[in-house]
């Protein structure tokens, strides 16, 4: 107990030493301490972990001496104690426990020093002062600007042309009239190629008595299984129908193709030409690019943000006069949108790199919706215009598109499989080959035998009493109709033939069903007037002049970049991106000073919407 109280007062006072380094101002020390592993106290400014360091070195050393010297000091006893077995043993393993304390102390620190040696360190952080500096912005290595140009609005335009629009659904109705027409005269060669059949002549059959099995199979067939005025009429339909399919200006591959182009475009060197289905891919890449601008880098590894058509040339002017950018690059990934004197051209976007790069950051939606319903009101906030219905236009234009798509490709796709089945149909109808010598007589010999009973005794009344049976040949020749596999009535011609008809009728009912529908999206027959293309396009201008207002002039810029205080600044901001600020940072209001808790955007229902936007301002401080 005694010990312990002494070993207890050591550390106190150790302590207090210590700490008294941290009380008093700066001062030499009255001690003068040892040097251990390279730090020996001299001033009070010597901290607490460097002391921490020393006493642990410190200590290291001295546990070193005393194992060395009770080593030594064994060693000592060993050799004086001959003659006295007890001190000997004694002596022996006092050197022994010396030798592993030292082999233990030695191992323990190269332990910690080599696997980490901060684990031998105490180490406070380094506090150091912060200054409120004003916003500096960073040196630009490169003199070069890189943008992409987004021109959303008039991808739509050009998605829903008049001439575009004409061409699809006029191409569609000579395809459907001319798909008609061939069901029809598909179906009066159906009517037709049935009198050219083997069946209608009966079998020749010989009549000599008696009648032999081998006179009765040599019968003939006699007759024309397809006179030459119904060969000529099968003849005038197949050509006709050959006509419908095959004319080089008038046929039904002719506007096929047609239509074809104008939906898929063309790659052809002298025929080079946009389709509708690549106008509507691009416009939802065009979305997919608007969306993740901020969220990717440049090809030049920098970050990027999103700008309108004004604000972008304002930006891009500002650049140039302040940051000396001499080379701008402008990507163009929709090369044949022109937006020189589009009326559309003030509502293109462009993504375009920033003076520095920022780590983009996600937001969690289920988060800010638990977090939202434990918040009351915020105080202040950004006050925001109508809402700009950008998304809900793309959204819509998409959404009509496609479904335009889907009845141009059923009517495109049947009208290909009409062309190869009217061309099967007239193959399998040629009645050429429909000839009495491809038919072939049905003189089936039929043998039969006959029981005759003739009375061999009567009985005195002259009734019969035993009979005699006999048997007699009555076997005949049986005369059917002729048979034949050649002529277009036979089979098995006759069930291809009514297949490919059957089929013709299912293109032909797909096709006429397929144009009304699309008849009815291209003039507005809609349940969804947001599917209505003149309220598109009306809209459209709508929201190109909420963007054209939402701009910044370039005095802002150069303020903003000085740290200059009480800016006034205009940012288009996105339904989602309102309501994610509302809940984390102040909300924003609209004209009425109402707080924006409700827009047109993706959600968690409608991953894949496009949101609408808002043009807000508020004041900007560099505090």
């Amino acid at each position: 107990m005694k010990k312990f109280r002494i070993f207890s007062f050591l550390l106190i006072l150790i302590f207090f030493l210590i700490i008294a380094g941290f009380v008093f101002a700066q001062r030499s020390l009255e001690i003068e301490y040892p040097e251990a592993g390279g730090l020996k106290p001299e001033t009070t400014l010597f901290g607490l972990s460097a002391y921490v360091k020393y006493i642990f070195n410190l200590s290291i050393i001295i546990a070193g001496l005393i194992a060395f010297g009770g080593f030594v000091f064994g060693g000592i006893r060993y050799i004086t104690s001959a003659g006295v077995p007890a001190y000997k043993k004694d002596a022996s393993e006092q050197m022994f426990a010396a030798f592993i304390g030292i082999l233990v102390l030695l191992t323990s620190y190269m332990l910690l020093t080599s696997i980490n040696p901060e684990l031998t360190m105490l180490a406070a952080p380094e506090i150091t002062e912060s200054a409120s500096d004003p916003i500096i912005t960073p040196t630009i290595e490169e003199e070069t600007l890189s943008y992409t140009e987004i021109p959303i609005s008039a991808l739509i335009q050009e998605l829903f042309l008049e001439i575009r629009l004409n061409n699809l659904k006029n191409f569609s109705k000579k395809v459907k009239d001319k798909s008609q027409l061939i069901k029809q005269k598909t179906e009066e060669l159906d009517s037709l190629i049935v009198r050219c059949t083997c069946s209608k002549l009966q079998s020749s059959c010989s009549t000599i008595s008696p009648i032999s099995q081998a006179a009765c199979e040599a019968g003939s067939c006699h007759g024309n299984p397809c006179s030459d005025k119904d060969k000529n009429l099968i003849k005038n339909v197949r050509e006709e129908i050959q006509k419908l399919v095959d004319d080089e200006k008038d046929g039904l591959t002719y506007w096929q193709k047609k239509l074809d182009r104008e939906i898929n475009g063309s790659t052809e060197e002298e025929d080079e030409y946009v389709g509708f289905r690549q106008v509507y891919e691009d416009l939802l890449s065009a979305e997919e690019m608007m969306k993740d601008c901020s969220n990717t880098y440049s090809a030049n590894g920098k970050s990027q943000f999103l700008v309108a058509y004004n604000d972008f040339w304002i930006y891009r002017q500002y650049m140039a006069d302040r940051h000396n950018i001499k080379d701008f690059k402008r990507e163009t990934p929709f090369e044949y949108i022109y937006l020189t004197g589009n009326p559309l051209e003030q509502s293109t976007f462009y993504c375009t790199e920033m003076l520095y790069n920022i780590i983009p950051i996600e937001i969690d939606e289920s988060w800010i919706e638990d977090f939202g319903k434990e918040q009351g009101k915020f105080e202040e906030g950004n006050m925001c215009g109508n809402e700009i219905y950008l998304g809900k236009n793309v959204d819509s234009s998409e959404e009509l598109a496609k479904r335009m798509l889907k009845e141009l490709d059923n009517i495109n796709d049947n009208a290909k499989k009409e062309i190869t089945d009217s061309k099967n149909s007239v193959d399998t109808s040629d009645p050429d080959n429909c000839i009495i010598s491809n038919c072939s007589h049905q003189c089936v010999w039929i043998e039969r035998w006959d029981p005759v009973y003739n009375c061999i005794r009567y009985n005195e009344d002259d009734e019969c009493e035993e009979y005699e049976e006999n048997w007699v040949d009555h076997s005949y020749c049986q005369s059917s109709p002729c048979i034949g596999s050649e002529c277009p009535g036979e089979e098995p011609k006759k069930s291809q033939f009514r297949s490919i008809l059957n089929r013709i009728k299912k293109y032909d009912s797909e096709i006429s069903s397929s144009y009304t529908k699309l008849v009815n999206l291209i003039q507005g027959n809609v349940d969804d007037e947001y599917l209505i293309i003149p309220n598109i396009f009306k809209s459209l201008g709508i929201v190109q002049n909420q963007i054209i207002a939402c701009h910044n002039p370039e005095e802002s810029y150069i303020k903003f970049e000085a740290g200059l205080e009480g800016i006034s600044w205009r940012e288009l901001f996105s339904c989602y991106d309102i309501l994610a600020h509302a809940i984390q940072e102040i909300p924003f209001y609209n004209k009425d000073g109402k707080a924006i808790n409700k827009c047109y955007g993706k959600d968690s229902k409608n991953p894949d919407f496009m949101d609408n936007l808002f043009c807000c301002e508020g004041g900007y401080s560099p505090q």
